[in-house]
């Protein structure tokens, strides 16, 4: 989801296995009914459906919103997501910043927008991206996997990136250019919470921070950086580097 904000002149750009979906549901509670608002899936958009909190204005086509919307109210979610694929949406899910800037055309409002995104610990990272591929390796399977299959997901991963480092996409490139970081406010995925506090507090909205926390898969797994061998941090160290330099995560932890 991406969030453009003219009521209270800032942009949210979702970074992957940051919580983004849950941050971008608390930040619904306060978009107008002018912002952009991207959807998500039909299954993490009933819940905030139902609350009156639907997304809008990421397409062309407002009849086609509305269609979405009213499916996921009646539980329609395989229709729901069909409708989506059938949109022509100019705002999408996870959409770096340079290209909501293109898209969005206004170029006066860019500049004055206060521009916020979500980062994490790089090692919290990838075990919790390789926590998301070992878990859509058989979706239907709910049993929890053991700490060694959680940590071969990881090697396996580890692997992959070191032949296409393409292949363990960075957070980095959404919100910065080069050595540039093109946002104004990095929060972090380990003090969420009180890093929402500050936003809001900031932007001049009276809320209490109340995350919903809708993404389950990979949870915790930034505490177990033991998982993670050497060689693998090793090769984590040298493709993060910019954020572990940046955000000054420790890359011996």
């Amino acid at each position: 989801m991406t969030i453009v904000s003219f009521k209270h002149r800032f942009i949210f750009i979702k970074t992957r296995k940051t919580a983004g979906t849950s941050v971008e549901a608390f930040l619904r509670n306060i978009c107008g009914e002018k912002d952009i608002v991207t959807p998500v899936s039909p299954d993490d958009d009933y819940p905030l459906v139902m609350k009156g909190l639907y997304p809008r204005n990421y397409s062309n086509d407002k009849e086609g919103e509305r269609v979405y919307v009213s499916l996921i109210r009646e539980g329609r979610f395989e229709e729901a997501q069909a409708q989506l694929k059938r949109m022509k949406r100019p705002f999408r899910n996870h959409m770096p910043l340079p290209v909501v800037r293109k898209k969005l055309r206004k170029p006066l409002f860019f500049m004055r927008a206060h521009k916020v995104t979500v980062e994490r610990h790089p090692f919290g990272f990838v075990l919790s991206r390789a926590a998301f591929d070992k878990r859509k390796e058989n979706p239907a399977d709910n049993a929890p996997f053991s700490q060694e299959e959680l940590a071969q997901a990881v090697r396996n991963l580890c692997a992959r990136a070191r032949l296409s480092p393409e292949l363990l996409p960075r957070n980095w490139d959404m919100y910065a250019r080069g050595d540039k970081v093109l946002v104004h406010r990095i929060m972090r995925y380990e003090s969420l919470a009180e890093d929402l506090k500050k936003l809001t507090d900031d932007l001049g909205v009276e809320i209490d921070v109340d995350l919903p926390h809708m993404k389950s898969v990979g949870a915790g797994a930034e505490k177990n950086f033991s998982l993670i061998d050497d060689d693998c941090k090793q090769i984590i160290r040298e493709h993060f580097k910019e954020t572990f330099r940046v955000l000054n995560y420790d890359a011996n932890a």
